[in-house]
């Protein structure tokens, strides 16, 4: 089964880099976006089924924080690994959620967003990447 990573992210523009990017970089996985919190929600009840999510915190609708509860409440996902995407590094580190397994600092290289997708999502392909994450 291809590997899913579900981008969510309000700048349209930051939003578009990265699922381009990871479009090109990291073509054994299929790449999906939501501009908020909620947009994601509907993608994950609707069926997606993302490996990992890359998550940003601030956001307008709902926020990264009100997604999480949302995820706890409706039992939405639970196999999904999330990495906080913020400027706000300080706030982010105190984020405790299940499924939680890394964090992004803005702004980003594009090698620390590639490398931490490569690790939740190795290639499959014969000689590819193995190394993967393990929830804590």
């Amino acid at each position: 089964m291809t590997a899913q990573v579900l981008v969510v992210e309000d700048d349209p523009d930051i939003r578009d880099a990265v699922v381009d990017l990871l479009k090109s970089e990291v073509p054994w996985i299929n790449v999906s976006s939501a501009s908020d919190g909620m947009e994601a929600l509907e993608l994950l009840e609707g069926g997606a089924e993302p490996r990992l999510a890359l998550l940003d915190v601030m956001m307008p609708v709902m926020n990264g924080i009100q997604f999480l509860d949302a995820l706890r409440d409706r039992k939405l996902a639970p196999d999904m690994h999330i990495v906080l995407v913020s400027a706000r590094v300080q706030f982010a580190k105190h984020v405790k959620y299940a499924g939680i397994t890394g964090l992004l600092p803005k702004p980003f290289q594009a090698s620390d967003l590639l490398t931490i997708v490569r690790e939740h999502c190795p290639d499959p392909r014969p000689g590819g990447t193995n190394a993967s994450i393990s929830r804590p």
